[in-house]
This record gives structure tokens, C-alpha cells and sequence, in this order.
């Protein structure tokens, strides 16, 4: 039976915040299922999943290569002659 439209929005004003935490994969473990719960009858938090989820992936560690190249690049532009002003 379907939650009533009251007790959706109750659900989903005790979901939304926890969103975040979720999204990357931080949340309480006892909180897991409700928030999956609420996520398959919920479109404006799938949404709002989707969007964290995309800002979440933006903020991912950079792999070892990429810091050792990156710092490979300082590196030579720091040991590279200096034109005279």
C-alpha cells in the first residue's frame, strides 16, 4: 500500500538531508535501506541523488601517476632557464 502524501513528505524531510552522506557512500549503515526506500518512490530525490552524485565524482582523489606527473610539470618549469628581464 502506498504511503500517503503526508507521510511522504515526512519521510522525505528526514531523507533529504541525508542525501549527501549517501551519496558517497558515507551513511549510517541502519539508515542504508530507508534511504533506499525512499529513493525508489521519490523522483525529487533520485534527482537530487544524481546531482550529488555528479559533484561527488568532481571531488575524487587524483590517481599517484597524475600527482607525479603534475609535480614533474612544476618541476621542469622551476628548473627551466629564466629569460633576463
Amino acid at each position: 500500500m502506498p504511503k500517503s502524501p503526508i507521510a511522504m513528505d515526512t519521510v522525505h524531510q528526514h531523507v533529504a538531508p541525508d542525501l549527501a552522506v549517501f551519496a558517497i557512500g558515507a551513511a549510517d549503515p541502519a539508515e542504508v535501506s530507508a534511504i533506499e526506500a525512499h529513493l525508489a518512490a521519490c523522483g525529487r530525490c533520485q534527482d537530487e541523488l544524481m546531482r550529488l552524485r555528479d559533484a561527488a565524482s568532481l571531488l575524487a582523489p587524483v590517481s599517484r601517476r597524475d600527482l607525479d606527473a603534475c609535480w614533474e610539470r612544476i618541476a621542469a618549469h622551476v628548473r627551466s632557464p629564466r629569460l633576463p628581464q
